[in-house]
């Protein structure tokens, strides 16, 4: 800081995200204070290290009325609020609801979604067109595309509930811009990844992004603390026993159909290593 004062940084946040009503609760509370444009970010400095602990409960609590649709108008809360304010969340669930709906009642499209055309040679079995000719065709969506089908009721809920706990805290600490790159590389991350796990395959769904953005978190968490990526140990050790139980082979006994291990298991150690790049660029408070 440009003074003599032993400033304390507290967190950072996206440029779009507005801080005002933070910054009359510190103020009517006599907290000297002072906001700062750094980068692509905002950051929020105390003069007092001792006032550190008040802030971030004013903080924790703010993040709580976000990330439960209600951050102080009854019109936040509308699914129009909700979309404006996580817009790449919500666009991901209709994404993988309109997939969803192509595999139960237009399967003809599903040649445009996959991450490879195929032909049905009968009921059981289907000829993938090479990956080589694939994409001298100029296909470039395919390395995205299946991240949207779901294939089954269950399927779909089980990753839109998890892409709604998990996205929603990322979008609201990195902002929409960088949380969409966030999702395309998780995504292709994770889809390529089950291709060299499986070859080809017809697969799809949300859970590698599901995957990559628990990693993220959680390396985040580690390296750099914020209130709303704090997630209970309970969600972690349960996402990564059910990967467990997915790798050895359990699910398959209770739900048809493969697994997608590969986009699994990338799509995690994509997101640990995102999650770690950010971190680093994230400075700790002091």
């Amino acid at each position: 800081m440009a003074d003599n004062l032993n400033w304390t940084r507290v967190a950072g946040f996206p440029l779009e995200r507005d801080l005002q009503p933070l910054l009359r609760e510190i103020e009517r509370r006599a907290i000297p204070c002072r906001l700062a444009v750094e980068g692509e970010e905002q950051v929020l400095w105390l003069t007092n290290e001792r006032d550190t602990a008040t802030v971030l409960s004013l903080l924790q609590t703010e993040v709580e009325a976000d990330l439960a649709g209600s951050p102080g108008s009854a019109a936040a809360s509308t699914m129009a609020g909700l979309a404006t304010r996580f817009p790449v969340v919500f666009a991901g669930l209709i994404l993988a609801i309109v997939g969803a709906l192509v595999v139960r009642w237009v399967p003809e499209w599903l040649h445009w979604l996959t991450f490879q055309d195929f032909v049905e040679v009968d009921v059981t079995t289907l000829d993938f067109v090479s990956l080589k000719e694939t994409y001298q065709r100029g296909e470039y969506w395919r390395v995205l595309a299946p991240t949207f089908l779901h294939f089954g009721l269950f399927h779909l809920v089980f990753n839109a509930l998890w892409l709604w706990e998990f996205g929603r805290r990322l979008e609201l600490v990195e902002g929409s811009r960088r949380f969409l790159l966030v999702f395309v590389v998780l995504a292709v991350g994770a889809n390529v990844g089950q291709y060299l796990w499986s070859g080809p395959s017809l697969f799809g769904g949300l859970s590698g992004v599901i995957y990559g953005l628990l990693g993220y978190i959680w390396i985040r968490q580690q390296l750099a603390p914020h209130p709303a990526l704090a997630l209970p140990r309970g969600i972690v050790v349960l996402m990564l026993v059910w990967l467990l139980l997915c790798l050895v082979g359990i699910v398959d006994f209770f739900i048809p159909g493969s697994i997608a291990n590969g986009a699994h298991v990338v799509g995690l150690v994509v997101g640990l290593v995102c999650g770690a790049l950010s971190a680093r660029d994230t400075p700790r408070r002091t």
